[in-house]
């Protein structure tokens, strides 16, 4: 059983963990960061340490300390290298596994974040294309019914890509010109 401590001192049991279970932990992780609730320290890593900092540690045989995200962190780190492994299978492409599984995690990572990544996610809303014919109003192309479009205060829905890259240089929607209260730095 791999498990750790979170910042708040309670065990974290990532075994189990899919894909999106450790872009999840580490989307909380990365959260707890930014609202100050921990600290990563590059330097207490033994294996950031260099050579002759690991020869004249102050205590020999005593490793450095790791804070409970550094715990977090490696657990979901040796998690993503058993879930390749287990992906790959014996005499399988564990190096293409690897990449399989870092690839997911990273998607569900950047679907989770995606609000609090970029300004203008905080304008739209995520809406699912339920009718054929539905057009998006930048790139005039229809949207595929099933896939996920982007909503705006306007109610006009567009594909994602089109409109983040509408809205990175206008502020107003393409269709109605609805000014879209969202600064960007």
């Amino acid at each position: 059983m791999v498990s750790c401590c979170s910042s708040s001192a309670e065990r974290i049991d990532v075994s189990s963990f899919d894909e999106f279970q450790i872009a999840k932990a580490m989307a909380e992780l990365l959260e707890s960061l930014e609202n100050g609730g921990g600290k990563l320290s590059a330097t207490s890593s033994w294996r950031s340490r260099s050579r002759l900092e690991r020869k004249h540690h102050p205590q020999p045989g005593v490793p450095w300390k790791l804070g409970p995200e550094e715990v977090l962190f490696a657990a979901l780190s040796a998690r993503t290298v058993e879930l390749a492994r287990l992906r790959a299978g014996p005499g399988g492409d564990y190096r293409g596994a690897l990449m399989a599984v870092e690839l997911k995690i990273a998607v569900e990572l950047g679907k989770l974040l995606e609000k609090t990544s970029d300004p203008i996610f905080e304008g739209l809303s995520k809406v699912a294309i339920e009718e054929a014919g539905l057009v998006c109003g930048v790139c005039h192309e229809e949207m595929e019914v099933g896939s996920h479009g982007r909503m705006m205060e306007c109610k006009n829905t567009f594909r994602l890509h089109c409109i983040v890259k509408w809205l990175e240089r206008k502020m107003t929607c393409p269709l109605c010109r609805y000014n879209m209260p969202i600064i960007i730095d």
